[in-house]
């Protein structure tokens, strides 16, 4: 007889639209087993566009696991949210996971005191990848960029920006940059408007959409 888990590794890959048209249009939407990282500098809108997109999937009955790690969870660890992920899934049959944000994670308390930053934040986006090929289920994750973006005089994030937390561009299967001209520039005629800039995207298009957050 088949077990949940073996019923699970066999079914097929499920797609999964964020309820934003045009992007989804550019991105071909979400599927399961992938990786996606939503990054930008603060005020960026990064928290509430990823509560906007588990309420889209909310009103069509999608099923979506929100990690909020500036409450009490802050430096959970990856085996502790893949665990919780896991009953949760059991229970709901997740069509999206959301972690809100990566850097606030703990590493391998282990390995820790012998690694770095840049090492940590590599392994837990390499085990976050791990655990959405597990449960077949795309994870969205959420990133802070460095200061260095606000250094330079054109402020749009970038692939290399991603740098100093190691090798997320590698492991992610899609990446999207948030970035809103009018915080940097309030007399800017662009008010409102948060910029999407899709800058990997392994199924679909790269490119740039512009939303009202």
């Amino acid at each position: 007889m088949n077990t949940r888990s073996d019923c699970n590794n066999n079914i097929s890959k499920k797609r999964v639209f964020l309820g934003f048209s045009e992007l989804d249009n550019l991105i071909s939407g979400v599927h399961s087993g992938e990786l996606i990282l939503i990054a930008a500098r603060p005020c960026m809108g990064k928290t509430t566009f990823a509560n906007k997109i588990a309420t889209n999937l909310a009103i069509k009955h999608k099923n979506v696991a929100f990690f909020s790690l500036e409450n009490d969870t802050s430096g959970i660890t990856v085996i502790d949210l893949s665990n919780k992920a896991r009953r949760i899934n059991e229970e709901k049959d997740l069509d999206l996971i959301i972690i809100d944000y990566l850097q606030l994670m703990k590493g391998d308390p282990v390995a820790g005191a012998m690694s770095n930053p840049q090492r940590d934040f590599s392994d837990i986006f390499s085990s976050l990848k791990s655990v959405a090929q597990e449960l077949n289920v795309p994870i969205i994750v959420l990133s802070q960029l460095p200061r260095s973006v606000e250094q330079r005089p054109a402020k749009r994030p970038k692939l290399s920006d991603l740098r100093v937390f190691g090798n997320l561009e590698l492991e992610a299967d899609i990446i999207m940059f948030m970035y809103c001209e009018e915080f940097y520039f309030p007399e800017t005629e662009n008010k409102n408007i948060t910029e999407i800039n899709v800058a990997k995207n392994l199924r679909g298009s790269l490119g740039t959409v512009k939303l009202m957050i």
